[in-house]
């Protein structure tokens, strides 16, 4: 075979460099990916399928017992292709059973052999019978061993006493010796002739010196499938058509898997099944290019994310950079490799393989591997481990089911041909996954989810590429479909993206170039304009990272590179960012990220600086925040174990963090469990494990303490620093299905349940006290539905894209209650919002999607305009009539530094580097300046008058008091210590308020361990006022208990609503108040009985808006409402709606502007406002007073010319 196959390699190599073979690079600018291979001939392949066939087919002609299993063994990313190495799988050793001869006889079994042995050499019938004693099997050297080394031929003696029988004597007599028997089987690899037994895995593989001179013929390439940068859909990526799928099949906190879907593209080690790899898939590649005639000596590599993405990376020093510009780092270490990214580092062994990935939190996790690189189970810090079997028949490369804590979790199964098609998850769920494209086998179509509905399709032009992604129909039907998207590939580049509402998008993409790099989306027009993307020439930055973006609405974001060197992380990227370019709203950010370790060193903004040091961990230290203005400082420093100890079971964990205040000790402590429970170690109850987190203790030493948690990592039980316990339970699959507060006794414990469709989303949320509330979703798995216990529902009409077009509530007798409409454009933004009685708001947008416009029912409009950076800029209401304009300014840090109201005066607000507010001065309340302490709280404010308010803070920074000038009006606030008069129910004080000191007296607060108020103390001049409140299981009041002792009971339905309050006076029976409370679907009181029998009726629209408000007995309350399109009341009348009592007019702005008589219409009052707001004038029956303020603010200075004195903060004198 191997001179064949030698020959066949040089006549391919002769013919790539003749030119023969396709090259890498892509000449066309259509989107559309190609495959090559040196046994494709010269032919590009449209899919990876077509490409690998041709692999398969040249090697069937060394298939000596059964076709090759194949897998893609290995991948080497580079700048403009992709190496995919293509091997047979390796194959377990065919073993055939023990044949077993005696005496030129075969046996299928030693029992059978045993049974001829004594038949040969029975003993007479007249004596004992005969017996055996044998020896054990023995090896056979001469005659060979299996292709495994096993053990092949073996022999055993039998050594025997036959008893004869002496007829004269009649006597047995024994005699001794011994046979020999033989057994043979075969122990071989299959396809001998290109497969031998490889003794590092322990299976039948390739033929290594075949391999290593056929690697180029047992290899392909295509062009990178890096991660998607511009999805669309479900998703789909317009620059290279491949269609993708995320699914997550579990997340316990401490590690989470997820499968990847890529219709484009194979990943090694994805052990999933045709097209998928999963999170822990994470693969650094590093080879020489052996595609090429001849093969390159230079090493390139790359890295194969989690997520399935291609990432090639450039040789910078002795390290290598990603080419993506996220600035990853890959640097050799000891035999393998070490990547540092923004948030972790992760190792690689020499083969690529992970082998540990370190957060910065200080957990970690380790990878295990068998000989052939399996990924056999994920070890956490805390000892908590993941196992992945790989028993799926047919095929031992593929994951069967994954494990933790000895109960599966996830359970995997595949077609003959190798597609995962279900997944099992740990309560029954299923979910299935359809390849129904003959074109394209192992080209994903639909998902049909856990609920037994069809949950998405996709669909596949004629060269493979993702033309369709929906969650309602096949790809066959004329719309795009519910969360739907169809892609248009044109032959001259741009895409066009359809989605679910009709909104067209054109992707315009980067020239591919001779180099063939990955392309890039330059650009998407819509029906609102182009948003465009320049980048970096390759020449120039080989990761070609963004250099300019322009929005729709001309605004430029220019961004530029640099290298500098920092004095304590050494050599950094500048990131420099200049949003709204060459406008006067220009913005300039910094950002500096260490080259070695990818991570974050300093940002600037403004005038505030935010600069991260760290250990040799790369954990964050201090974050110092500086004013570059005035260089004052805040810092926040962390601690972290240095050395396993009695509190610290593992280094890196966080030990404290202490805030940035001086004046308090204000540090957040955190404890670790420093050993496994007990139970761990015999397999019972495992209530915590070394390196869970166990408690964090506020600066005011207030603990919260984790008590148990379950197998899986999540917590079981956590008791507050009042001493109360929350336990909680779980799903199979990890949702939380109760959470329950524990009270005194079990009879007071306070539960909610949650239950699930299969799909997991919440059916269904029942309060402590029985209320529940039920959700229903389509197939789609959008809400639809919202139910009562009571049978109430609301009903949302969704449009393809899950937008609300209409709510419906509708009551138990399926009354319609309340109604609401809306209207989107193509482009999802809403346009008309209509009422019951049909309305219309309208909206409108710039062409970024700012709302330009408002236009009520009453064709009132309101225009809003954004300064280039989006910010509200400008509002003008009511336009074309009063409009009242309102103009804002910002800094930086989008804080607004200036407002002109309609009347042309300015507001301004002055800000520090960290955000606070320093300074404000007002036209009406004057100047005002404030001091703040480290952490940003408020220590002073002093007002125009020169009067200072002084604030203090406890170390928690929750406000202590305030003084003023006068200590009579100083007010002081105490926390975390129960009042005495608060009984021992109620004394669970930390964390809450629990007195204040005001003038002329104070105020106590009494809580019970539910956090609910039960007493409030308020006493003034030396007498005591006394109320007590009492609750149901679902925290609503339920009893109020005067100073009087009289207690105002609430009595409530079964859905928690208020449907009886009676009062009981000391020494008085109770009495009915209210009763009868009768309420809309979702909504608010319809009408009551009062204890005296009389009724009150509040009828409402279907806007829930009253209609009257009347007793029909006679002399009763009877009103009625009239209403205008925008809802403001415009009549009053009788609760029959017969007579008109009132009148009400407004302006263009929505002010009252005059009350009138109802029967006549004559005016009664008449206001006058200015478009700021203020009154200027009042007419009644009396005649007109005139309301007077001065130019520069808007101060009263006289009414009716009477005379009003503000003081210098506006106060009226």
């Amino acid at each position: 075979m191997l001179k064949r196959l030698k020959d066949l390699s040089r006549a391919a190599l002769a013919m790539a460099a003749l030119g023969c073979m396709g090259t890498t690079a892509v000449q066309a600018q259509e989107v559309k990916k190609r495959w090559d291979s040196y046994l494709s001939m010269g032919q590009p392949r449209a899919t990876e399928a077509a490409v690998q066939n041709d692999i398969k087919s040249f090697f069937a002609h060394y298939e000596d017992d059964k076709p090759f299993a194949w897998e893609v063994k290995r991948q080497h990313v580079q700048a403009n292709k992709v190496v995919y190495d293509y091997r047979a799988k390796p194959e377990a050793i065919v073993s055939t059973d023990w044949v077993y001869k005696f005496s030129g006889q075969e046996y299928t079994s030693e029992d059978g052999t045993r049974l001829a042995i004594l038949a040969k050499l029975a003993s007479d019938p007249e004596c004992p019978a005969t017996t055996l004693v044998e020896d054990e099997w023995t090896d056979i050297p001469s005659l060979g061993h299996g292709d495994d080394g096993s053990v092949t031929h073996e022999e055993k003696k039998f050594h025997y006493t036959i008893n004869d029988f002496f007829a004269g004597t009649q006597t047995c007599s024994a005699r001794q010796g011994w046979q020999t028997a033989f057994r043979d089987r075969t122990a071989v690899c299959p396809n001998r002739s290109g497969m031998l037994w490889n003794d590092a895995i322990q299976m039948c593989s390739l033929i290594q010196q075949d391999e290593s001179a056929m690697a180029p013929m047992l290899s392909y390439t295509s062009t990178p499938l890096p991660p998607q940068e511009c999805p669309v859909g479900n998703p789909c990526d317009p620059t290279t058509g491949d269609k993708s799928q995320p699914e997550l099949d579990f997340d316990f906190g401490w590690v989470s898997f997820r499968r990847h879907y890529h219709s484009l593209t194979s990943t090694a080690g994805g052990a999933l099944g045709t097209g998928w790899t999963h999170s822990h898939n994470l693969r650094l590649t590093a080879a020489v290019d052996n595609s090429t005639f001849p093969p390159s000596s230079e090493l390139k590599v790359g890295l194969i994310e989690g997520g399935g993405g291609q990432i090639a990376f450039q040789k910078v020093g002795g390290q290598y950079e990603a080419m993506d510009g996220r600035g990853d780092r890959a640097a050799p270490q000891g035999s393998g490799w070490l990547l540092s990214r923004a948030q972790e580092r992760i190792l690689f062994n020499a083969d690529g393989l992970m082998q540990r990935r370190d957060f910065e939190d200080g957990t970690w996790l380790v990878y295990a591997r068998d000989a052939r690189g399996r990924l056999l189970s994920i070890t956490h810090s805390t000892g908590r481990r993941l196992d992945i079997q790989y028993a799926a028949p047919g095929d031992d490369a593929l994951i069967s089911t994954i494990s933790v804590a000895g109960q599966v979790v996830a359970a995997y199964g595949y077609s003959a041909t190798g597609e995962l098609t279900t997944v099992t998850y740990v309560d029954g769920g299923l979910r299935t996954y359809h390849y129904e494209d003959a074109r394209f086998p192992g080209y994903l179509t639909g998902v049909t989810a856990e609920d037994s509905r069809r949950y998405s399709w996709y669909g596949y032009d004629a060269k493979g590429r993702v033309t369709y992604s929906r969650h309602s129909g096949d790809c066959t039907q004329a719309d795009v479909g519910i969360d739907g998207v169809r892609l248009d590939y044109t032959t001259a580049g741009p895409v066009i993206v359809t989605d679910a509402l009709g909104k067209q998008s054109t992707y315009a993409l980067t020239a591919s170039g001779s180099s063939g790099l990955p392309r890039k989306v330059n650009g998407i027009t819509d029906s609102n304009g182009t948003a465009g993307r320049t980048y970096l020439p390759e020449g120039t930055d080989f990761r070609r990272r963004l250099q300019s973006s322009t929005d729709r609405r001309g605004v430029v974001t220019q961004y530029a590179y640099a290298e500098a060197s920092d004095p304590t992380a050494g050599a950094v990227t500048v990131t420099t960012t200049t949003e709204a370019a060459g406008t006067p709203q220009q913005r300039v950010s910094e950002m500096r990220v260490a080259l070695d370790s990818n991570r974050l060193v300093q940002q600037t903004v403004g005038n505030q600086e935010t600069r991260i040091t760290r250990n040799a961990r790369l954990q964050p230290t201090s974050v110092t925040v500086r004013d570059t203005t005035t260089n004052q400082t805040r810092v926040t420093t962390q601690n972290y174990c240095e050395a396993e100890g009695p509190d610290c079971p593992q280094v890196g964990l966080l030990r404290s963090i202490d805030g940035p205040r001086t004046d308090v000790t204000d540090t957040v402590t955190y404890a670790w469990y420093t050993a496994d429970d007990a139970g761990c170690a015999t397999n019972g109850a495992c209530a915590f494990r070394k390196g869970d987190l166990r408690s964090i203790t506020s600066a005011l030493g207030h603990t919260v303490e984790t008590l148990a948690y379950d197998a899986f990592g999540r917590p079981l039980s956590v008791r507050d620093a009042n001493g109360v316990v929350t336990d909680y339970t779980y799903h199979p699959r990890g949702w939380p299905t109760s959470i329950t507060v524990r009270g005194a006794t079990t009879a007071e414990d306070r539960s909610t349940q949650l239950s699930y469709w299969p799909t997991g989303h919440v059916q269904q949320v029942t309060e402590p006290d029985g209320s529940s509330v039920t959700y229903v979703y389509d197939a789609a798995q959008r809400l639809t539905d919202i139910a009562d216990s009571a049978g109430n529902t609301i009903h949302y009409t969704l449009d393809n894209a899950g937008n609300r077009l209409q709510e419906n509530t509708v009551d138990a007798g399926g009354t319609l209650r309340r109604t609401l409409a809306r209207v989107y454009n193509t482009l999802g933004q809403l346009t008309t919002l209509k009422d019951a009685g049909n309305n219309a708001t309208g909206f409108a947008y710039d062409a970024n999607g700012n709302p330009q416009s408002v236009t009520d029912a009453l064709q009132r409009v309101t225009s809003q305009q954004y300064d280039p950076l989006n910010r509200l800029a400008q509002t003008l209401q009511d336009v074309g009539g009063v409009a009242a304009e309102i103009r804002s300014s910002y800094n930086a840090l989008d804080q607004v530094i200036q407002v002109t109201d309609p009347k042309g005066l300015h507001t301004t607000y002055a800000y520090n580097g960290f955000g606070d507010l320093t300074g404000q001065v007002s036209p009406d309340s004057g100047s005002a300046t404030f001091t703040v302490d480290t952490a940003g709280n408020r220590k002073t404010r002093t007002d125009a008058r020169g009067v200072t308010a002084t604030y203090s803070y406890d170390a928690l920074n929750r406000l202590a008091g305030i003084a003023y000038p006068d200590p009579n009006l100083d007010v002081g606030y105490h926390y975390d210590t129960a009042p005495a008069v608060c009984a021992s129910d109620e004394r669970f004080a930390k964390g809450r308020l629990g007195q204040v000191l005001h003038a002329n007296g104070s105020t106590v607060y009494c809580h019970d361990r539910f956090g609910q108020v039960t007493r409030k103390v308020q006493t003034i001049n030396g007498v005591a006022s006394t109320l007590r409140y009492a609750y149901s299981k679902s925290g609503r009041l339920t009893a109020l208990t005067y100073p009087d002792g009289s207690v105002a009971d609430y009595a409530r339905d079964a859905l928690g609503r208020i449907s009886q309050i009676g009062l009981t006076r000391p020494g008085q029976a109770r009495q009915v108040v209210v009763n009868n409370v009768t309420y809309a679907a979702f909504g608010p009181a319809t009408g009551w009985t009062y204890g005296n029998g009389r009724q009150l009726q509040r009828p409402l629209d279907l806007d829930y808006r009253p209609q009257a408000v009347h007793d029909p007995a006679a002399g009763g309350l009877s009103l009625g409402y009239g209403y205008d399109p925008v809802g403001s009341i415009t009549e009053l009348k009788n609760g029959a709606g017969s007579e008109v009592l009132a009148k009400y007019a407004y302006d263009t702005l929505g002010r009252l502007i005059q009350t009138q008589d109802g029967a006549t219409g004559t005016p009664i009052e008449t206001y006058g406002y200015d478009a700021t707001g203020n009154r200027t004038s009042l007419t009644t029956s009396a005649g007109t007073a005139s309301y007077t303020y001065p130019a520069d603010s808007h101060r009263l200075i006289a009414v009716d010319g009477q005379a009003r004195n503000p003081d210098a903060a506006g106060n009226t004198t």
